[in-house]
């Protein structure tokens, strides 16, 4: 698990421990899956009241600014206990990303309701086209008098069902072609022209895609455009990648140590499995994976911080998205051969687990994307 410098945030990462063995129990997660959502809507309040939802945003946002080495405390057990909810997409996702271009007022209204967990916000940027390129915006967002009209579809909107708000981007028209036109909007769900279609992720959690027809939003509703837009979201979804290789670790460590137990009782040819030379190798060669992955995600975190080199965090979010992103799944494929044909059913945990680190790994940018992008970082001409 994800090893918290801080004494605080090791307290913090054991309460959410405890918390999660009791309240979210394996035996209970069918029941809480099968909710409109894919989440208990109970626990959010919860998660609310013990001031999970603002652990990591700055007072600024309702938080109590503990960053992402905070967040990622909190992720990690959620990947342990295959927790599925709009941590996220919500609070680090959408609330991460209007703290730092909205005004007082926008962050008033918008914002501190999303951390007392009376609403929900759900970012809206990525297109089909893309291919996880947060500039390639071809929602178009006319000017007029009153205001903008919004038209586009956006893909992969996580539990846009559940939004009350939606966060999109968009390149208005009439500016030059470039970043320099391209906006991020606030958008209610009941907007006139706006479509969601929900539908249910390989985790058992829940996404969505967002069709805008002429939406109509007020001019207030612009919160951010150009340099300052793009600056904010991209640094946002550094952020989240880290975020992401954190509750993929929850995920590694755990399908570790259940296989480590099962192979201790689990007998065969009158032997504990745990005692074959060659299954010990592999446990190595997990074991090893998994410290890596470690090893890495903390240096990541590292270089979120406010005293980091903003602009090494690109470089180190895509390299730990890279490794974690193939060690989680190996780890989780090797979990589950080791279990054999127990490794598939549904009351054991192992396979929960691949298919949570799977749709982790598709958020945001895959394994080559990250790959790519990190090869063009550290180019001379990057």
């Amino acid at each position: 698990m994800y090893k918290p410098a801080s004494e605080e945030l090791r307290l913090m990462a054991e309460s959410v421990d405890r918390f999660l063995a009791t309240e979210y129990d394996f035996s209970k997660r069918p029941k809480y899956l099968a909710e409109p959502h894919g989440f208990s809507q109970y626990h959010w309040k919860e998660f609310a009241e013990l001031g999970w939802l603002g652990i990591a945003l700055p007072e600024r946002a309702g938080g109590f600014d503990g960053g992402i080495a905070a967040a990622a405390a909190l992720v990690d057990r959620f990947g342990a206990h295959l927790l599925v909810s709009p941590y996220l997409s919500s609070i680090m996702m959408g609330a991460n990303l209007l703290h730092r271009c909205a005004s007082d007022s926008q962050i008033e209204t918008w914002v501190h309701p999303v951390v007392a967990g009376e609403s929900h916000l759900s970012l809206a940027v990525a297109e089909e086209h893309a291919q996880y390129d947060l500039r390639a915006v071809r929602t178009r967002a006319q000017r007029d008098a009153d205001g903008f009209a919004l038209t586009g579809t956006k893909c992969g909107v996580l539990f846009g069902a559940l939004a009350n708000n939606f966060i999109v981007s968009a390149r208005i028209e009439g500016a030059h072609d470039g970043i320099g036109d391209i906006g991020l909007f606030v958008v209610p769900q009941r907007s006139i022209g706006l479509t969601v279609r929900s539908y249910r992720t390989h985790d058992g959690g829940a996404a969505a895609q967002v069709t805008l027809d002429g939406v109509r939003v007020g001019a207030d509703r612009l919160v951010a455009h150009g340099v300052e837009a793009i600056d904010a979201l991209e640094r946002v979804s550094d952020e989240v990648s880290v975020l992401i290789c954190a509750d993929s670790l929850g995920s590694m460590w755990t399908s570790y140590e259940t296989t480590l137990e099962y192979l201790k009782v689990r007998e065969q040819f009158r032997a504990k499995l745990g005692s074959f030379q060659a299954l010990q190798h592999r446990m190595v060669e997990v074991f090893m994976q998994c410290e890596l992955a470690q090893s890495i995600t903390e240096r990541a975190i590292q270089g979120c911080a406010p005293e980091a080199d903003e602009a090494a965090l690109p470089k180190l979010a895509s390299a730990a998205r890279y490794k974690v992103s193939k060690a989680a799944r190996q780890t989780c494929q090797e979990s589950i051969q080791m279990h054999g044909g127990m490794g598939m059913m549904e009351e054991v945990t192992v396979g929960h687990h691949l298919k949570r680190v799977t749709v982790m790994n598709s958020m945001l940018g895959d394994a080559r994307w990250h790959l790519r992008r990190y090869a063009t970082l550290a180019s001379p001409d990057g």
